[in-house]
This record gives structure tokens, sequence and C-alpha cells, in this order.
């Protein structure tokens, strides 16, 4: 699609997405569609925040770092599979937090969760 203007935030015509969006707004797009019979408002929004690796680290080891970072996993008490999982990964239950505790390395049971059913067979 062909950009046709694009609006910064504070100019005319980018102050209604301002009132809903707020300061995550960078801009507003106008956008013609490929056959030319439609125009489509877009808009760019900040998502996500975080701060910039120090000069000269490298981002497999902010990558590394974070990988340890322990996360918080809830499962239900009837996913007697999943739980097993995450006992196999390293993953240890808290009864602070009343959730599995495993880091993010160990999360490769996350991809065995297929929705909400699980088959009682050896995992």
């Amino acid at each position: 699609m062909k950009v046709i203007k694009t609006i910064r935030p504070g100019e005319l015509g980018a102050r209604r997405f301002e009132q809903r969006f707020g300061k995550r707004l960078c801009a507003v797009c106008y956008r013609e569609s490929p056959c030319g019979k439609k125009i489509f408002t877009t808009v760019e929004l900040i998502i996500d925040e975080r701060e910039k690796p120090a000069t000269g680290t490298s981002l497999a080891a902010v990558n590394t770092y974070r990988k340890a970072e322990p996360v918080a996993v809830c499962v239900g008490y009837e996913e007697q599979a999943m739980r097993r999982l995450i006992k196999q990964s390293g993953g240890r239950w808290s009864k602070t937090g009343k959730a599995w505790v495993m880091g993010h390395a160990s999360r490769e049971c996350d991809n065995a969760r297929p929705g909400a059913s699980h088959s009682g067979g050896s995992g």
C-alpha cells in the first residue's frame, strides 16, 4: 500500500488518535489500496520500551541474561501432564507466588501445551 500522507502527533488530523493512544502515538498514515479505490488510516504506536544495552555489550549476552531470569507460569491443578513437564524442566512451585517458577531457557514445554487438552500418556 502506498503512503499518501504521514501526520505526526500534534498536527491536525492526529488529534483524535492522540486522545485515544496518548504518548504511545508516533504517526498517523493515510494509505491507498493497491487498486486505488480505498483509503486506509493506519497508526504507528510504541508498544514496548526497554533499556538499550551498554556500548560494547552484545545482544547475545543480553538475551542469555534474559533467558536466565525466572518466570512464573500458571498451570491449572488438573493439568498433571503439564506440571510433570515443568518439574522435568527444572521448574519449582512457589508457595508465596502460587505459581510454577522456571527459567526462560526451560520453557520448551510451553510449546508442548496444545490448548487445554492433555492426554495422560507418558511424556
